[in-house]
């Protein structure tokens, strides 16, 4: 994350720069936005912060509601996560940005990783061994006398000569199996899935088990996603991966909607885009820094 006194700053900036943008020609807001930068380098970098990401929302003055919640969240996306982030860059042995990559492992298992994911390498001569750290994997696994290990999160992944593909998401794993058969422990517990299986689960609750159509399994692979009855917040993380910077849903409503489409991943804004229209909000983007999705009323004009 970022300094608490870094945050400070961005928010004092953001504050002076959401006055200045509603009354430009008021003396008191001018002095102040002066006053501020004068104090120093470091005021005058944030207030710079503040104005290239406004500018890169294309926000024009409306109500005071929008451009605020706008500001809110520059703010947020550009003091989040930096630490995380940095964890995984220090840890991973493959990192993928907005574009996914095919790998083969250190055992000469393939895999292809999307966009925004990154995974850790413990296969070799003594082990065929993967941590899957974040986004979603796709593994052809050849046959062997060894098994074949994924972890991700609290989910491990047992196969000995199959495909499928594991996705983690903000509050749960998923499994997809393409060919052959695959064991899923979770807390202790073994489930058994074979080709066409998909295998859900949540933090807190129990798996769920349904049938996922072949040809769209991993279909990122081809710069393609097929949601079916799918939650809005986890369609909208799969399109997260393609984007620079931070997603925010500003509507608690929409998280758990029901989704069922395809969508066109090599075009990413076009693909939130679609999916927000599909349940009546809309977005801002102020890539690199953030994007946001929210109501389709908020704001004026």
């Amino acid at each position: 994350m970022a300094k608490p006194e870094d945050k400070k700053l961005l928010e004092e900036a953001a504050d002076i720069f959401l006055r200045l943008s509603e009354t430009p020609d008021d003396p008191t807001a001018q002095n102040a936005r002066d006053a501020f930068l004068e104090r120093g380098g470091a005021e005058r970098a944030a207030f710079e912060k503040i104005a290239r990401a406004w500018t890169a929302t294309g926000t024009r003055k409306k109500s005071r509601g929008l451009p605020t919640i706008v500001l809110i969240f520059i703010v947020a996306a550009l003091g989040y996560g930096v630490f995380p982030t940095m964890q995984i860059a220090l840890i991973a042995d493959v990192q993928t940005g907005i574009e996914t990559r095919a790998v083969v492992l250190a055992s000469g298992d393939r895999v292809d990783l999307d966009a925004s994911s990154a995974l850790v390498d413990e296969t070799g001569t003594g082990n065929r061994n993967v941590r899957l750290l974040k986004g979603a994997a796709y593994f052809d696994v050849d046959k062997g006398t060894r098994a074949f290990v994924v972890t991700a999160d609290e989910v491990m992944v047992t196969v000995v000569g199959t495909a499928f593909e594991t996705a983690l998401h903000e509050d749960g794993v998923s499994v997809t199996v393409s060919e052959g058969i695959v064991s899923v422990e979770i807390s202790g517990t073994n489930t058994m899935l074979e080709a066409g299986d998909r295998l859900t689960w949540r933090k807190g609750t129990v798996p769920v088990i349904d049938k996922a159509d072949g040809d769209r399994i991993a279909m990122w692979r081809r710069d393609r996603f097929f949601a079916e009855d799918m939650r809005f917040e986890d369609v909208a993380a799969v399109i997260q991966r393609r984007l620079r910077g931070r997603l925010f849903i500003l509507d608690d409503n929409l998280a758990d909607l029901p989704v069922t489409g395809t969508f066109d991943l090599s075009n990413p804004l076009l693909a939130l885009e679609t999916l927000a229209a599909s349940r009546g909000a809309r977005i801002i983007a102020a890539e690199p820094l953030t994007t946001l999705v929210l109501p389709q009323g908020n704001g004026a004009q």
